[in-house]
């Protein structure tokens, strides 16, 4: 038996084995109780929505605030220009993908044609991944148009692609349906 203090209040705890056997570790997200690669893939492919891994990392890092932004580069090592690449504003996760005039306008075309609700932030797309059946198109929108705007980005930033308008990113989610 041992008795503790905590915020004037005296707790008694009991300390008990339940079994003289040692312990093992147990995945508990399989029906198995052993832990696979594909278990793992099972979990973090939320609402089990059918996308290719890569993008599902993209989004996951995304929700996390965890993709190379130039805010986020910043944190790292030195960085001149912070600024957006579409519209010259402080580049970050959020503005990049909800708040840059591009991520809004493709996000308002996208919305208009899938009939869903446009999303203010990147919160607001994390929801879309509590998904049920009815909800898996718009979970695949939103991956397809997040990655598309972060690959144009990523021309433009590396390839030295310019910018023309947002036909070029409405062009990549196009093609995301069509090739995978």
């Amino acid at each position: 038996m041992n008795l503790f203090w905590s915020n004037g209040t005296c707790w008694y705890i009991c300390c008990r084995r339940l079994s003289n056997t040692a312990d093992i570790p147990v995945w508990r997200l399989d029906s198995s109780a052993s832990y696979t690669t594909k278990s793992f893939y099972a979990q973090i492919n939320w609402g089990g929505v059918e996308v290719p891994n890569r993008y599902l990392v993209f989004v996951r890092l995304v929700i996390h605030n965890k993709i190379l932004t130039r805010d986020n580069l910043s944190k790292r090592k030195v960085v001149e220009d912070l600024s957006c690449l579409f519209c010259s504003e402080p580049e970050s996760v959020n503005h990049l993908l909800c708040g840059c005039i591009v991520a809004e306008h493709t996000l308002q075309s996208v919305s208009e044609v899938f009939d869903l609700s446009a999303p203010n932030c990147v919160s607001d797309l994390a929801c879309l991944w509590d998904c049920d059946n009815k909800k898996r198109i718009s979970c695949i929108v939103a991956v397809a148009t997040l990655w598309s705007l972060w690959t144009t980005r990523n021309d433009i930033c590396f390839q030295g692609a310019s910018w023309k308008d947002t036909r070029i990113v409405l062009g990549k989610i196009s093609s995301y349906f069509i090739n995978g």
